[in-house]
Protein backbone atom coordinates (compact mmCIF):
# COMPACT_ATOMS: atom_id res chain seq x y z
CA UNK A 1 0.00 0.00 0.00
CA UNK A 2 2.71 2.52 0.69
CA UNK A 3 4.28 1.54 -3.04
CA UNK A 4 7.75 1.67 -1.39
CA UNK A 5 10.70 -0.19 -2.52
CA UNK A 6 11.86 -3.58 0.10
CA UNK A 7 15.59 -3.50 0.92
CA UNK A 8 16.25 -7.65 1.79
CA UNK A 9 19.17 -7.81 4.40
CA UNK A 10 20.73 -11.28 5.41
CA UNK A 11 22.37 -11.27 8.52
CA UNK A 12 24.48 -14.56 9.45
CA UNK A 13 26.21 -14.93 12.84
CA UNK A 14 23.48 -13.94 15.06
CA UNK A 15 22.98 -17.13 17.29
CA UNK A 16 26.76 -17.15 17.48
CA UNK A 17 27.01 -13.29 19.40
CA UNK A 18 23.85 -14.09 21.25
CA UNK A 19 23.12 -17.75 22.19
CA UNK A 20 19.18 -18.04 23.33
CA UNK A 21 19.21 -17.43 27.11
CA UNK A 22 22.22 -15.39 26.93
CA UNK A 23 21.58 -11.58 27.72
CA UNK A 24 25.12 -10.51 27.39
CA UNK A 25 26.60 -10.56 23.34
CA UNK A 26 30.38 -12.00 22.55
CA UNK A 27 31.59 -8.91 21.12
CA UNK A 28 33.84 -10.59 18.41
CA UNK A 29 33.56 -10.17 14.37
CA UNK A 30 30.85 -12.77 14.19
CA UNK A 31 27.85 -10.90 12.84
CA UNK A 32 27.91 -10.13 9.04
CA UNK A 33 24.96 -8.24 6.68
CA UNK A 34 24.52 -8.87 3.40
CA UNK A 35 22.52 -6.28 1.32
CA UNK A 36 20.70 -6.99 -1.46
CA UNK A 37 19.43 -5.05 -4.36
CA UNK A 38 16.21 -2.89 -3.76
CA UNK A 39 13.05 -5.12 -4.76
CA UNK A 40 10.05 -3.12 -6.65
CA UNK A 41 6.51 -4.70 -6.61
CA UNK A 42 5.13 -2.22 -9.17
CA UNK A 43 2.77 -4.86 -11.21
CA UNK A 44 0.97 -5.48 -8.00
CA UNK A 45 0.45 -1.91 -7.17
CA UNK A 46 -3.75 -1.24 -7.79
CA UNK A 47 -4.67 -4.85 -6.89
CA UNK A 48 -7.07 -6.10 -4.22
CA UNK A 49 -5.43 -7.44 -1.44
CA UNK A 50 -5.79 -11.01 -0.91
CA UNK A 51 -3.93 -13.67 1.15
CA UNK A 52 -2.83 -15.45 -2.14
CA UNK A 53 -1.47 -11.84 -3.56
CA UNK A 54 0.78 -11.37 -0.09
CA UNK A 55 1.56 -14.51 0.31
CA UNK A 56 3.59 -14.69 -3.57
CA UNK A 57 5.46 -10.87 -2.33
CA UNK A 58 6.19 -11.99 0.55
CA UNK A 59 7.96 -15.50 -0.94
CA UNK A 60 9.95 -12.90 -3.26
CA UNK A 61 11.12 -11.12 -0.24
CA UNK A 62 12.03 -14.35 1.36
CA UNK A 63 13.55 -16.15 -1.14
CA UNK A 64 15.83 -13.24 -1.94
CA UNK A 65 17.06 -12.85 1.45
CA UNK A 66 17.84 -16.02 1.73
CA UNK A 67 19.97 -16.21 -1.80
CA UNK A 68 21.72 -13.56 0.12
CA UNK A 69 22.42 -15.75 3.09
CA UNK A 70 23.56 -19.00 0.86
CA UNK A 71 20.26 -20.55 1.87
CA UNK A 72 17.48 -22.17 0.55
CA UNK A 73 13.40 -21.01 1.83
CA UNK A 74 11.24 -23.37 2.43
CA UNK A 75 7.33 -22.05 3.08
CA UNK A 76 4.84 -24.93 3.94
Amino acid sequence: MAKVPVLPIAIKGTSIALPRGNIIPKFKKIVTFKVGELMYFNKYYGKPITKILLREITTKVMKEIARLGNQRYNFN
